[in-house]
């Protein structure tokens, strides 16, 4: 047999060794946690079982007493004298800390003796606790009403005996009403996790109480409604169950108990679950899971990598490393060569930040010799003026993903530039980076082309004022603002008079130069809060913020006679003089938006039109005529 056929045979046999070795672990690992995972689910059932049946008991035993001291007030019931009724009543609720409240109603439902004074001749008829007493009224049935808001704002349960006549008719009944504290108390007592819950819950499936608090509030659970009847159907006493409610992103194990004490005639009863999230439950056992598969696959990873290694010859991997020494010199001449010709910046750094390769456009950039920048902390240097920003992406690139691109402003030999960085690490032979790559590019000329773009989208080329879109965009704010806060908002529309005979006349030239006056004047006659803007064409239009409309008017008065006033003077020497008619309106109720308000102005300026221009007018007339300014009585417009 050649030595290749033996060599060939033995690989195999030690390959199928480890793989027979490596399922027997398999199976072991599996097994364990099959076992541990059964063990975890069982421990915390049985846990839960626990502090719910607490709860019952606790909840039975006050049942009973409550159930006894509903006999005495039967029979305290008989007395005619209301005094004594009442303090018999203040004193059961002080010695019961389960008891809110206790009272007696007549077959009306009117309040004929309370724990609380207050309530007496309150008339009760229409809670559903007296209708079910009054529905199938039973001397010794011991009702268990619904949770309900209570007269004193509390929620809470009723436990209710009736008051039966000697001939057997409906004469009223007795009752006591559950203290909240107290049980929010006991709830609270058992519970041993964060995210373990405790709810007590009608039969019915409406929640009385449930601590923590659920994200629906106080009196909300998590669990559906068909837990609860699956409990009940099952007629078991207690029972633990699985759910996932739609409102809970996790798997619930609840362990639910029927607090009924047996001697007791209920109508109804009352249900204790205690529950927790599984993800939690099993968490432990989840780590656990995780924790010894990776050990098998590490094991496994482990034991391949080491049968590879044992049958891979030495000299071949001396070898490969010898080739791959040699390659990365080559790749290291050719990224000399790069970096030495690009006109990007091209710098290496060590983790601390320091320079430890500036490539030639750095160096012109900054004006200084490489010598005088190796071992310099970039901060010093290229770092930009923002120098917390700076340290903070050197962080950054430090940490996963190991990349970041961000922009810097620097002051260079050149002045202030704009440079756009890419940082990358640097990875030696261990884990950890050794080092830092960064390549820049100016982008000054970008970005300032992009401010002048941003510019003109939002600027009039002619008047430098905010164009429509951007005017009505800010109207909308100030409308929202005006909204909010309440302060008045006005706006007045301003349409340039006989501007077409100015063209014809005086020519588009003359034309564009009265438009520039007027912006003018608008700036110059302004507040600092007020907003002119060019609408199109001859059209503008003013934003006045806490202005009402009496200010307003006020306000497009004053600008009217400065229009009417200047002028404009053509190339040739020609004076223009130019009038305006403007509309005013302020914001309120009824107008819904800015585009709204501007209609209302524009209908103000129409009418200033028709009123023969060079005028002032507001379609709304709930300012006094006192507040509103008199239009002049001609026109020095050019017709």
């Amino acid at each position: 047999m050649s030595v290749s056929n033996m060599t060939s045979r033995r690989a195999r046999a030690q390959q199928l060794t480890l793989g027979v070795a490596l399922l027997v672990l398999a199976a072991i690992v599996v097994a364990h946690l099959w076992t541990e995972y059964h063990r975890a689910r069982k421990s915390e059932e049985e846990r839960l079982a626990t502090q719910s049946t607490i709860i019952a008991q606790n909840i039975e035993l006050h049942l009973a007493s409550t159930n006894q001291a509903l006999e005495s007030i039967l029979a305290y019931a008989q007395s005619q004298d209301v005094m004594a009724q009442i303090a018999y009543l203040k004193s059961m609720v002080s010695a019961m800390p389960g008891v809110g409240t206790a009272g007696v109603l007549d077959h009306t439902g009117r309040q004929t003796a309370s724990s609380r004074p207050e309530h007496i001749g309150s008339d009760f008829s229409r809670r559903e606790y007296f209708k079910t007493v009054q529905r199938a009224p039973a001397a010794k049935t011991l009702y268990v009403s619904e949770p309900y808001v209570s007269a004193a704002n509390v929620y809470s349960v009723n436990l209710s005996r009736a008051i039966i006549k000697p001939d057997g008719n409906f004469k009223g009944m007795a009752y006591a009403t559950l203290n909240t504290e107290y049980f929010d108390t006991l709830l609270k007592s058992v519970l041993y996790a964060p995210d373990m819950w405790a709810a007590i819950v009608h039969s019915d499936g409406l929640p009385f109480l449930r601590r923590p608090r659920s994200a629906g509030g106080d009196h909300q659970h998590s669990l559906d409604n068909a837990v609860f009847m699956r409990h009940l159907r099952s007629g078991k006493h207690s029972s633990v169950m699985y759910d996932r409610p739609a409102s809970h992103p996790q798997t619930q194990v609840v362990a639910l108990r029927t607090a009924y004490a047996g001697e007791l005639h209920m109508d109804d009863a009352l249900i204790i679950a205690t529950g927790r999230d599984t993800g939690v439950v099993l968490a432990p056992w989840k780590r656990l899971a995780l924790l010894e598969a990776g050990l098998f696959i590490l094991i496994s990873i482990a034991a391949v990598i080491c049968l590879l290694v044992y049958q891979v010859r030495q000299h071949l991997f001396d070898e490969k490393e010898a080739m791959a020494q040699k390659a990365l010199r080559a790749k290291d001449e050719d990224y000399r060569l790069i970096v030495e010709g690009t006109t990007d910046l091209v710098v290496k750094m060590d983790i601390q930040g320091r320079y430890t390769y500036v490539n030639p456009a750095f160096c012109e950039l900054y004006g200084a010799e490489p010598a005088a920048l190796l071992g310099r902390h970039f901060l010093s240097m290229g770092g930009g003026n923002d120098a917390d920003a700076a340290a903070i992406h050197l962080d950054d690139v430090l940490n996963p993903p190991y990349f970041i691109r961000y922009r810097q402003r620097s002051d260079t030999a050149k002045g202030l530039r704009d440079i756009e960085w890419l940082a990358r690490p640097l990875w030696g032979d261990g884990d950890a980076p050794q080092g830092i790559v960064n390549i820049g590019r100016d982008i000054s000329q970008h970005v300032e082309t992009m401010n002048r773009l941003q510019l003109l989208a939002h600027r009039d080329g002619l008047t430098n004022l905010p164009n429509r879109n951007h005017f009505m965009a800010t109207g909308d704010a100030e409308v929202l603002a005006a909204r909010r806060h309440g302060h008045p908002l006005s706006v007045m529309m301003l349409d340039v008079d006989h501007f077409k005979s100015i063209n014809d006349t005086y020519g588009h030239h003359a034309g564009d130069q009265v438009l520039k006056a007027l912006s003018d004047i608008l700036h110059a006659g302004n507040r600092i809060q007020d907003v002119a803007g060019r609408l199109g064409g001859e059209e503008f239009a003013v934003l006045l913020p806490h202005a009402n409309l009496a200010n307003a008017l006020s306000i497009a008065e004053r600008v009217r006679a400065a229009i009417a006033e200047n002028g404009t003077v053509t190339a040739k020497g020609e004076v223009i003089r130019f009038t305006a008619s403007i509309g005013v309106a302020s914001l309120r109720d009824g107008i819904e938006s800015f585009e709204q308000l501007l209609q209302m102005a524009d209908e103000g300026l129409y009418e200033a039109k028709r009123a023969g221009r060079d005028s002032v007018r507001t379609v709304q007339d709930t300012v006094p005529d006192h507040a509103r300014p008199m239009a002049p009585e001609s026109s020095s417009c050019p017709s």
